[in-house]
């Protein structure tokens, strides 16, 4: 594993989020050439529209973090009537990385961010 320590988790209801959807292809493990990917939506990340009390993100490793190149991956958001912007929505956050020759995107950190924080267009992408 790549780090150590407890590992937190959010405490979420089941039914209180719309759940995004996911695609996950599984590898065969006697084909050298095939991974397990999950695919997803990513959308840039900017955290300089909010203070501090309205976002809340966990990395992995705070010390190698890159502001500029953070996206997001929504994993859920917050049931209610409240302005699609001002719901919460539980994210990975993601950084691009170029490997196989395609552009992959890695895991540094989970939290959840008001809607207005995700910026553009979201796109598909293969998570490592």
């Amino acid at each position: 594993m790549s780090c150590s320590g407890p590992i937190d988790y959010f405490p979420l209801t089941f039914y209180g989020f719309d759940w995004q959807r996911l695609e996950v292809t599984w590898s065969d493990t006697k084909v050298a050439d095939e991974k397990t990917r999950l695919g997803a939506s990513v959308q840039q990340l900017d955290l300089t529209v909010v203070n501090p009390f309205e976002a809340d993100i966990i990395f992995d490793i705070p010390a190698k973090v890159d502001e500029k190149k953070m996206m997001a991956v929504v994993l859920g958001v917050e049931k209610g009537d409240a302005a699609l912007g001002d719901k919460k929505h539980y994210v990975l956050v993601v950084t691009s990385k170029q490997a196989w020759g395609h552009a992959l995107y890695e895991r540094i950190g989970a939290g959840h961010v008001p809607g207005r924080c995700l910026v553009g267009e979201p796109e598909d992408c293969l998570l490592i």
